[in-house]
């Protein structure tokens, strides 16, 4: 027979070890759930319940009507029920590695403002002030940087002007930053107009590095994919391909300290699903802090000022965060969308997130995704109520 006293014992243990348990990582706490890990959706019990055949007939239609799409990979998260769908179609396996294009922007984000919640950067503050690269755009933030805001100008679809450095693999971030930073000849104040800027990105990226004496690919290791266990994401500087080549292997990239901060990443579904999840998990990832919820928020924020119009080339354009689109037809959803068609979906009040990837054109990857979200939505309304 078992004691009293030992039962007591061993109960406090447990809640103990629980406490200790939910304590330790950094001592932060999830928004979301106690679903700390992200879970692959085979070795998930929360994705038994979901039924996404609609889904795959959707795929199916969409790569009926364009016959260049060799294939598509697909992944769905949920809030508290980690990765509940991942999926490859077509020629294409569920573990491609695949170039992101502007997809690659979220991440991006994400790292800089990892320095931002150490103190390192203030979003609102001057990037002049840290930088000793002489009496340029001295109203400029991080905040502007990372919302197209900045006044820096927009680069030509299909150029790399006016930032030529950013196709420059032999160069590095800080030197390409500084080119940016330096010609200011035919910037604006910031605020004023919308202006997609790969070139501003590219600053924020030498600003990362000159503020915490990390090169890119450090700053990336270190604060994204050590924590959130991404095997298979990376970045590359890979000039102005004509398109998404069709075998891509990662160790074929040239060497670069320039790599493209806003679009030159590559991944799988299942690794950006991990990503997905930590936004929406209030930072956390495998119980590892990445973003603080505020950092997290801050990415989601319309940060496109009133009266200030969106581009004519993306009509379905409302505002923009840091990194994030949103569209007037899809209200609450957040899109970053890629030039080969890769869309990372997110909505933080209904709780799920998708990455989809394509290797053709934008133009697809909107198609996709307008057929898609309907039957995910769908299918997550259906499990609820079974």
């Amino acid at each position: 027979m078992i004691r009293k006293p030992f039962i007591y014992i061993l109960f406090a243990a447990l809640v103990v070890g629980a406490i200790v348990g939910r304590l330790s990582s950094c001592g932060e706490t999830s928004s979301g759930s106690d679903n700390w890990a992200p879970l692959d959706y085979e070795s998930n019990p929360a994705s038994a319940k979901y039924d996404f055949s609609n889904v795959d007939s959707a795929v199916q239609e969409f790569m009926g009507a364009h016959p260049t799409v060799k294939g598509v990979t697909l992944a769905v998260v949920r809030r508290g029920e980690s990765q509940i769908y991942e999926k490859g179609y077509g020629d294409f396996r569920r573990d491609r590695i695949s170039l992101l294009a502007s997809t690659t922007k979220v991440l991006s984000a994400g790292v800089i403002l990892t320095l931002v919640d150490e103190g390192l950067l203030d979003l609102d503050r001057p990037v002049a002030d840290y930088l000793d690269w002489g009496d340029h755009h001295p109203t400029v933030t991080v905040r502007h940087l990372l919302s197209m805001t900045s006044g820096i100008p927009a680069i030509i679809p299909g150029t790399c002007f006016p930032a030529r450095c950013m196709c420059d693999p032999s160069t590095t971030v800080q030197n390409c930053g500084r080119d940016v930073f330096q010609n200011d000849s035919t910037s604006i104040l910031p605020e004023k107009e919308f202006r997609y800027s790969s070139g501003a990105w590219q600053l924020a990226g030498a600003v990362a590095e000159v503020v915490s004496g990390r090169t890119w690919a450090e700053l990336v290791e270190e604060r994204l994919l050590a924590r959130c266990g991404l095997p298979n994401t990376g970045y590359g500087n890979e000039g102005l391909l004509a398109g998404h080549p069709e075998a891509f292997d990662p160790d074929n990239l040239r060497p670069t300290e320039n790599p493209w901060i806003d679009g030159g990443a590559y991944s799988t579904v299942n690794d950006y699903s991990k990503v997905l999840l930590m936004h929406l998990e209030g930072g956390l990832c495998r119980q590892v802090h990445v973003l603080s919820p505020e950092m997290v928020r801050a990415m989601q924020e319309d940060l496109v000022p009133e009266g200030v119009a969106m581009p004519d080339w993306w009509p379905e354009a409302s505002n923009y965060g840091m990194g994030w689109w949103k569209y007037e037809d899809e209200p609450g959803l957040l899109i970053d969308p890629g030039a080969w068609g890769a869309r990372a979906l997110l909505h933080p009040d209904e709780g799920w997130g998708a990455i989809m990837i394509i290797e053709t054109t934008s133009d697809d990857g909107r198609d996709l995704r307008e057929r898609l979200v309907p039957v995910i939505r769908a299918a997550l309304v259906e499990a609820d109520q079974n």
